[in-house]
């Protein structure tokens, strides 16, 4: 990997959010050895921010009809259909699989 390794967000209430964390782990490539980005070790205050917007969020998930939910869940399903490439590249990146293999994950 080339440039600046990525520092990655946590995804609270549908948004990237920055950890409070100040200490971070390296995600290496098992290939190379060499760090493909980092991830923040996540605070207590974090994951109760994480759990309260997940609580938030469920009372409208448990109020849609079967229907409803199936709808989101095909569309979740065709976007990742739609990056399956992308996802697999980052599978092969982070696990060491070949694409082929990594492709059946994904």
């Amino acid at each position: 990997m080339t440039g600046t390794v990525p520092l990655l967000t946590n995804h609270i209430g549908n948004a990237a959010v920055a950890a409070a964390a100040a200490k971070q782990l390296a995600v290496t490539s098992p290939h190379t050895g060499e760090t493909i980005a980092l991830v923040p070790l996540s605070t207590p205050a974090d994951v109760a921010a994480a759990v309260a917007a997940a609580k938030q969020a469920s009372g409208a998930w448990a109020a849609l009809t079967l229907k409803a939910r199936a709808a989101h869940l095909l569309r979740l399903y065709t976007v990742l259909q739609a990056h399956a490439d992308e996802l697999a590249e980052l599978v092969v990146r982070e696990h060491g699989k070949n694409k082929a293999e990594a492709l059946g994950d994904v």
